[in-house]
C-alpha cells in the first residue's frame, strides 16, 4: 500500500499527471477502495484520542464469531 502511494506521489510530483501510468494508478485504487466507506469516532479527551465507534454497510466483522464467549457460531475447539 505505502509502494502504491510512494508511486503514485512520485508520478504527480513530476507533472505526469495526465499519462496513463497516472490513470492506470487511479483506476487501481478506484477499484481497491470501492467497499472502503463507513463512519468512524473518535473522543478526544486531554490529549488523548480514543476510538469510539465505526459503522460500514459492507464490514466484515460478525460480533457472534469473533466473540470469545460460548454457544456462538465459531467452534472454539477449532483454534
Amino acid at each position: 500500500k505505502s509502494d502504491l502511494g510512494s508511486k503514485f506521489a512520485q508520478v504527480v510530483y513530476e507533472g505526469k499527471w495526465f499519462t496513463p501510468l497516472r490513470e492506470a494508478l487511479q483506476a487501481f485504487i478506484e477499484s481497491t477502495q470501492r467497499y472502503v466507506t463507513g463512519e468512524v469516532k473518535f473522543k478526544l479527551y486531554k490529549g488523548n484520542i480514543i476510538k469510539a465507534g465505526t459503522t460500514s454497510p459492507y464490514t466484515l466483522y460478525n460480533e457472534s464469531i469473533a466473540s470469545f464467549t460460548t454457544g456462538d457460531l465459531y467452534d472454539h475447539h477449532d483454534a
